[in-house]
């Protein structure tokens, strides 16, 4: 009888080990080319192609798994290590988005190795790619075969697969615009893109009013060269010690206007709080007025013998938002009124409206601000993919709970439990 020879090696197998030096080798390869051609861009086409484009591939992969469910190379391809060494290599393939500033903002020495614009550089491409592969197969092995479990495993495969879609295809798509609008101009219903666009708004804004929440003041002593700033919530009454100085607020103004040297109560937008102190210091003691420059009157501060100065910082910006009214046309009156806040856009009809930055020369007296516009149709595909995970997680937790109280029966049937009596 002739001997049968088994082979061995380190490719005779598939398992973790191979599956990672596998992406291993794409992410090296594929950032090699990154590195010869540092200007590529992957980015699919403008709408509405991106969609065909992006789903046209994942539909080849979700076929191709579901007509031969028993081919030993995509059941490979849809194996538990390929699927975990690929969301790795996308996981790692991510960390220069996690970490360093993107586009123009990016460190130079992250532009030469290729990575200035990671989300759309080859190897992320490349490992996002082969993510939704083995996803697409893995959900068609399991639709045609139907084991156990698989309409679990389908909903959340789904789920992770119309996600990557969404974010991928609805990136193009994406219009991204600039919009100014005040108290004193007419309704504006168009904003502007980076590269001098314009896109027209479901509706017409107009800035009604601006508000500016502030922080205390800072006190600020010693030299332009070496100052020292202190924390502190300044009002009628405080006492301060810094810089070895005990500084006592005898008078305080929480809105101020300088006149002919002599801080007076002035309650318009934009004021700065004043403070009357009195400076002790080692010789002795020294009293005067504390306000921040701005639009109402210079700044003033107390100097002392030893050539240090006690000055008052401008109030720093805590909070702000804006109400603008809506207006259907530019030419209509404006009517309903709404709050725009930093963390809380204002959504009109399939756009966000977000609120950026306001006129920091005028501070809280600002009359216009600048809103950003912002129209991403893909994002209800992003919701769906997550009500699909989510309802695939709800089902593994019902599996999981199902199959535990199974084992507990049978140990307590078959004596053979933690609890049961020896």
């Amino acid at each position: 009888m002739a001997a049968t020879t088994e082979k061995t090696g380190f490719w005779t197998t598939w398992a973790l080990p191979q599956a990672f030096v596998s992406g291993a080798g794409l992410i090296l390869a594929a950032w090699a080319v990154q590195l010869l051609y540092p200007a590529l861009r992957l980015t699919l086409p403008a709408p509405p192609w991106n969609w065909p484009v992006a789903i046209a591939p994942v539909a080849l992969a979700l076929g191709l798994g579901w007509g031969w469910p028993r081919c030993p190379r995509l059941a490979g391809v849809a194996s538990a290590p390929s699927a975990i060494a690929a969301v790795t290599g996308f996981a790692l393939c991510l960390l220069p988005v996690a970490i360093w500033p993107q586009g123009t903002a990016a460190p130079a020495w992250l532009a030469r190795l290729g990575l200035a614009d990671a989300l759309t550089s080859l190897p992320l491409t490349l490992m996002g790619a082969l993510v939704l592969a083995i996803l697409a197969v893995a959900t068609g092995r399991r639709i045609r075969q139907r084991e156990p479990g698989w309409l679990r495993f389908t909903f959340l495969h789904l789920g992770l697969i119309t996600v990557m879609l969404a974010v991928a295809a609805g990136s193009p798509g994406i219009q991204r615009g600039w919009i100014e609008v005040s108290c004193d101009g007419p309704p504006v219903a168009v904003a502007r893109t980076a590269d001098g666009q314009v896109l027209r708004l479901p509706t017409a804004l107009k800035l009604q009013e601006f508000r500016l929440e502030s922080w205390p003041p800072r006190l600020v002593v010693g030299k332009a060269e070496a100052a020292v700033a202190a924390d502190a919530l300044l009002g009628p009454g405080t006492a301060i010690t810094i810089a070895g100085l005990k500084i006592l607020v005898a008078e305080w103004l929480p809105a101020a206007g300088v006149v002919a040297g002599i801080p007076r109560e002035c309650h318009q937008p934009g004021a700065h709080p004043a403070a009357r102190v009195q400076v002790d210091h080692a010789g002795g003691s020294v009293v005067g007025w504390l306000h921040p420059p701005g639009l109402f009157g210079e700044g003033l501060g107390v100097t002392l013998p030893d050539g240090r100065r006690v000055e008052m910082e401008p109030p720093r910006a805590r909070r702000f938002s804006a109400v603008v009214r809506t207006a259907a046309r530019p030419q209509e009156a404006v009517k309903e009124a709404v709050t725009i806040e930093v963390n809380a856009p204002l959504k009109l009809d399939g756009w966000w409206i977000h609120l950026l930055a306001y006129d920091q020369r005028l501070g809280a007296a600002s009359r216009s601000v600048t809103l950003e516009a912002v129209e991403d149709r893909a994002l209800p595909g992003v919701w769906a993919g997550l009500a699909l995970v989510a309802l695939g997680v709800i089902l593994h937790g019902f599996a999981a709970t199902a199959a535990f109280r199974g084992k507990i029966q049978v140990e307590t049937a078959t004596g053979t439990g933690q609890g049961a009596p020896r």
